[in-house]
């Protein structure tokens, strides 16, 4: 165990800037329930049981978080443990009375405990660079990559949902951390700052990151390179640079194997000699085994397997042949070798069927099945609910489709990975509870109903619900967002379904998000997946792109007092109610000034909706109530997680009364907090995982 002995006390640290860290105010504190229990960094030389001060830190990116030094007392110990986003310190709990801590670039900061610090006891601060915080305003970033382009961007461990080249006009002043990558090419990462005003072109040149490599061999002889079976005969592929394990496997002989070291760009060719096990002069027989690349041949208990056909020299004798195939039944054969007498043997593996019962609340749902086979997609209508599928194979990804009239059709995706499992659904009626009534196209053949007002929660309860009324915002009360606030929020970050209290000002903290539509909320059915957020494709048509019975598909307007734009469903009509001004574009919110008798009245029974204008907010700081809209879309890109589910890209669209304009288009920063506002799909319900 490596441990440090700091500097004296009072030892300066030099740096060539003036100092920028800085111990946020109010930040120290002890945090119940964190204690030290990491057995491998417990106590100093000394004997002292370590305590553990978690050092939060803003404005400061992964590689300057580790260029962070921290000296205390003479006589203290102190130890590192790196986590996201943060510095766990071990330090000798006695006679810790201090810490400071510096970067090469940043400066130096000193703190004084505010108390004595217990053994194994765990304490949090948050370490701010000033100067990063202190930017403000936007400039233009564009990223480049040679000699290829349609590489992915990560901007602060944030994968964007566009590839190079890319161009971004409101890009936030501040330090970036910039990272390119596209298979086959080498990652590159670079460091830049951005200054209101700036328009940066980063230039980054990506070298190839792979080699060809021919394996030699014969048409009877398989292929592996690093455990995986390329096949039969001669190989050639790309591998990517490093180390490389390839070895050759041919019925009854020796298998040969070498460790090859692939260099960028340096193509090479591997040759390997197997040598036979039957010996010259030695009688035997040749035996076919027939079987595919991914069953297995064991005969007589040998320690090597063999896959796919093969043709193996045996010697006379009696033997038992077993085949393996992964989610198959073992089959077996005993068999006789006559020498110079040539045979062929087949065995034939039954699959493990799995058995999945489906039931659902009510019952009747048609319930359809697509699933993969080795001849392509099978796609079947089993009857309904509820009912038993037991004609599947084991560890097949089967999409079960229930769908049932009045009600929403739900999508699951389940893996048959057991010999049996339940699949229980409640069936959601459509239009669901706290939606219009009318219907909004989103694509040429899909239709959605909204959410009746902009979406809350209250962290006290962990509740989810709509805003009563559709103008309903909850303004400069959005600053009080925080785990135990016993009031209602309106504005999240980026991906904040499963973390909506995260305000933090770093991009890189808002990672593996979900859609907030797959939350239970209260008056929206009261179910968990009834609802989504709109992608930048559907907003842009809502927007821009589909039929009315009218012709109009938006205004602007305040409505009891609150401004805004309306949405008009499809099927609005000029004699519904009388508008005023129904231009799209160069409007204000006075154009329509609608009361909340009229609204309630006139306009929501026909489907109208309506998006207040409920400002955004940065941290904590919350602005434009009022003034502007900013409302969440979010978007698959093409990056898988481990779980099969596409990465979710969120984006926005934004109106303001001085641009005069809605923009479907508008890509913020994801640190701020904006407008979230559901919808409902009749045929889509959810894709679960």
């Amino acid at each position: 165990m490596k441990k440090i002995l700091l500097l004296l006390f009072g030892l300066m640290f030099s740096v060539a800037c003036m100092a920028q860290l800085e111990v946020k105010p109010g930040s120290f504190k002890e945090v119940l329930g964190f204690v030290n229990i990491n057995t491998d960094i417990y106590e100093d030389d000394n004997n002292v049981l370590y305590a553990v001060i978690k050092v939060n830190t803003e404005n400061i990116n992964d590689k300057q978080r580790r260029q962070l030094m921290f000296e205390g007392n003479e006589s203290t110990f102190i130890e590192l443990e790196y986590k996201v986003g943060e510095v766990w310190v071990y330090l000798s709990s006695k006679p810790a009375t201090y810490l400071k801590i510096s970067h090469p670039t940043f400066g130096s900061t000193e703190f004084w405990f505010p108390y004595d610090l217990q053994p194994k006891k765990g304490y949090e601060l948050v370490l701010v660079n000033k100067a990063s915080s202190q930017a403000s305003g936007y400039g233009s970033l564009t990223v480049i990559t040679r000699p290829e382009s349609g590489a992915t961007i990560t901007l602060n461990g944030q994968v964007l949902s566009y590839k190079t080249p890319y161009t971004n006009d409101m890009v936030a002043a501040g330090q970036y951390e910039i990272t390119v990558s596209k298979e086959k090419f080498t990652t590159v990462t670079k460091q830049i700052t951005i200054q209101d005003g700036d328009k940066q072109v980063v230039e980054i040149d990506i070298a190839a990151n792979v080699a060809l490599v021919t394996v030699n061999a014969d048409e009877n002889t398989h292929v592996y390179i690093d455990g995986k079976c390329m096949g039969l005969g001669t190989w050639s592929g790309e591998l990517l640079v490093g180390e490389h394990k390839v070895f050759l496997s041919k019925g009854f002989n020796e298998i040969a194997e070498k460790t090859i070291m692939v260099k960028g760009s340096e193509n090479q060719t591997v040759d390997l000699t197997l040598s036979d096990r039957v010996k010259k002069g030695d009688k035997y027989a040749e035996i076919t085994i027939q079987a595919d690349d991914n069953t297995w041949t064991l005969i007589d208990g040998d320690e090597l397997m063999y896959p796919g056909t093969h043709v193996v020299k045996m010697h006379p004798g009696n033997y038992k042949i077993k085949c393996e195939k992964e989610y198959y039944y073992p089959d077996s054969l005993d068999i006789t070798v006559v020498a110079h007498k040539k045979a062929t043997y087949a065995l034939n593996l039954k699959p493990i069927m799995g058995k999945v019962e489906i039931v659902t609340e009510p019952a009747g749902a048609d319930v359809n099945v697509d699933y993969i086979t080795d001849n392509g997609i099978v796609k079947k209508y089993y009857g309904v609910t509820p009912l038993i599928i037991n004609d599947i194979e084991i560890k097949t990804w089967m999409t079960i489709k229930l769908s049932k009239k009045g009600y929403i059709t739900w999508v699951r995706a389940v893996n048959n990975e057991k010999e049996y499992q339940k699949l229980e659904m409640k069936m959601v009626e459509f239009p669901p509870e706290g939606s219009t009534k009318e219907l909004f196209s989103v694509s040429p053949d899909v239709k959605v109903c909204f959410a009746k007002g902009n979406l809350q929660y209250q962290a006290s309860t962990k509740t989810w619900r709509f805003a009563e009324h559709q103008w309903d915002v909850i303004g400069d009360a959005n600053a009080n967002i925080s785990e135990t606030n016993s009031g209602w929020i309106d504005l999240f970050g980026g991906k904040t379904g499963n973390n909506p209290t995260n305000c933090a000002e770093e991009m890189d903290k808002y990672k593996n998000g979900r859609d907030w539509g797959n939350n239970v909320i209260i008056n929206g059915g009261n179910y968990e997946h009834v609802w989504k957020t709109l992608t930048e494709e559907e907003w842009d048509y809502v927007l821009n792109k589909r039929q009315t019975a009218s012709g109009i598909k938006y205004v602007w307007a305040t409505v009891n007092n609150v401004p805004g734009i309306i949405l008009l469903p499809d099927s609005w009509n000029a004699s519904t109610y009388q508008l005023q001004n129904v231009k799209p574009n160069g409007n204000r919110y006075a154009d329509n000034i609608i009361s909340s008798t009229v609204w309630t009245s006139k306009l929501e029974p026909k489907g109208a909706v309506f998006l207040p204008a409920a400002g955004w907010r940065k941290g904590k700081s919350v602005e434009n109530v009022g003034v502007c809209g900013y409302y969440w879309t979010y978007t698959e890109n093409s990056k898988k997680g481990s779980n099969g589910r596409r990465y979710l890209e969120p984006d926005v669209i934004q109106f303001e009364e001085s641009k005069g304009r809605v923009d479907p288009l508008y890509h913020p920063s994801y640190v701020m907090g904006m407008s979230v506002r559901l919808v409902c799909h009749p045929e889509r319900g959810s894709l679960w995982y």
